[in-house]
């Protein structure tokens, strides 16, 4: 089987794109469940940072390997190599943006999930009170 691409005419490269994915996918694993709002929520940003490009047994199999990906490497791995990808601060809040998004598709957030946001946002050289303004701003505050 061939590997899904994730390249699109947004001005994203591919492992940048894979990355902000595979970050939005543990930020949906947080609280152990994948949620259907949250599943939804994933799948439309995927849908939209890549031109709609993924049918949707390609994100099936999207989510199996990066589920298998966090099984064998771990999340602190996965995050760090997210961090050496994105490269820019800016890149990096957009990425803790996306994965608030998928964490807050249900209308909560979990202490687990909580916890997930600011290993993510820390992981990407984020400080706490900027992790904090982003929960603030998703959460309608």
């Amino acid at each position: 089987m061939a590997p899904i691409s994730l390249r699109s005419s947004h001005t994203l490269d591919e492992p940048k794109l894979e990355a902000l994915v595979e970050l939005m996918y543990l930020a949906a694993y947080a609280d152990g469940v994948f949620g259907a709002e949250e599943k939804r929520h994933f799948a439309r940003s995927v849908q939209s940072l890549t031109d709609r490009k993924v049918l949707p047994d390609q994100l099936e199999q999207l989510i199996t390997r990066l589920d298998a990906a966090r099984k064998a490497s771990g999340t602190a791995a996965l995050l760090e190599g997210a961090r050496q990808t994105l490269g820019s601060p800016g890149a990096c809040r957009a990425a803790l943006s996306l994965a608030i998004g998928v964490i807050t598709a249900d209308g909560a957030i979990s202490n687990a999930e909580r916890a997930m946001i600011h290993e993510i946002g820390t992981a990407l050289g984020l400080d706490r009170e900027g992790i904090e303004e982003m929960v603030r701003e998703a959460e309608g505050g």
